[in-house]
């Protein structure tokens, strides 16, 4: 299957959606799903999360690079209104940050821009949490989509087999 373009109201879904659901798997092959703050760089194809060093799906993601997750819009009064997409495809960790240190801030800087642009108080979420997580150790991931299904209702469409890289 050739790769399609994405529309743009998937677009808008994965550049304003607050959230995503990302699941992982560990060694034991046991699932993992929680929810990530997330931007989606339509230029790289990619999709951007970060996580503490001792969380459950940084771990899984050292064992086992795939993963998938789900950005979605629910309706609570009519389902056929719900709409969202589930994203397939291999986690690349990228490195860490331990501070807001000027030279961290400088190595991150385009990656916690786009973060700061779509949530405004990250920062300040993101100096809170290093002071108070221990190991106090955020690291970045990107996530290159192999796949790519979106629905609407009980509608299903593969939109995308393949990215290129």
């Amino acid at each position: 299957m050739k790769t399609t373009a994405l529309t743009p109201q998937l677009e808008a879904l994965l550049r304003d959606s607050p959230f995503a659901y990302l699941c992982t798997v560990d060694a034991s092959n046991q699932p993992h799903v929680t929810p990530i703050f997330f931007t989606f760089d339509f230029s790289a194809s990619s999709l951007y999360f970060a996580a503490f060093s001792a969380t459950k799906k940084l771990a899984n993601l050292r064992v086992n690079h795939r993963l998938s997750l789900t950005v979605d819009i629910r309706d609570p009064v009519d389902p056929l209104n719900n709409f969202g997409v589930l994203i397939r495809g291999e986690a690349e960790i990228l490195g860490s940050m331990a501070s807001l240190e000027e030279k961290e801030l400088e190595e991150w800087k385009p990656l916690l821009s786009r973060f700061e642009e779509k949530y405004p108080r990250f920062r300040e979420w993101l100096r809170g949490a290093l002071a108070d997580v221990k190991p106090a150790c955020l690291w970045w991931v990107r996530v290159k989509p192999s796949k790519i299904t979106a629905w609407k209702g009980p509608r299903f469409e593969a939109l995308a087999s393949r990215w290129e890289q």
